[in-house]
């Protein structure tokens, strides 16, 4: 058996964060955990660490990432500016991405014990 798992995850250098965007709009969602990030001096958000496995598959940060995504899509698509590209993605993303994990589940059967073998990819 087989299924999808949404994850996001740092892409760049400078260590997980959410951009001032991003926190903006987890907090019109009035995301609960958003009140234990730590602001930065580079105006950006760092996530309490010792949920960030589980904040990683939030609904709400796929949702924003996701959605972000698209619209930088959108809004660099006419740039012919390296920089100011990379720019831009730094104010809407810096890195973030979601990936979709594929978990696959292998129940092996020998004489009525079960083992279960769980595989996976790398990204």
């Amino acid at each position: 058996m087989e299924w999808k798992v949404p994850l996001v995850i740092h892409t760049d250098f400078g260590g997980f964060g959410l951009t001032s965007l991003m926190h903006e709009r987890l907090l019109e969602r009035k995301v609960p955990w958003l009140e234990r990030c730590q602001k930065t001096a580079g105006n950006r958000w760092y996530l309490p660490y010792e949920d960030d496995d589980e904040l990683r598959r939030d609904p709400d940060l796929v949702d924003v990432v996701r959605q972000l995504e698209v619209e930088l899509a959108a809004a660099s698509s006419d740039m012919g500016n390296w920089a100011e590209r990379r720019e831009l993605e730094r104010a809407y993303l810096h890195g973030l991405k979601v990936v979709e994990v594929t978990v696959v589940l292998e129940i092996n059967d020998h004489d009525g014990k079960e083992t279960v073998r769980v595989t996976g990819g790398t990204w």
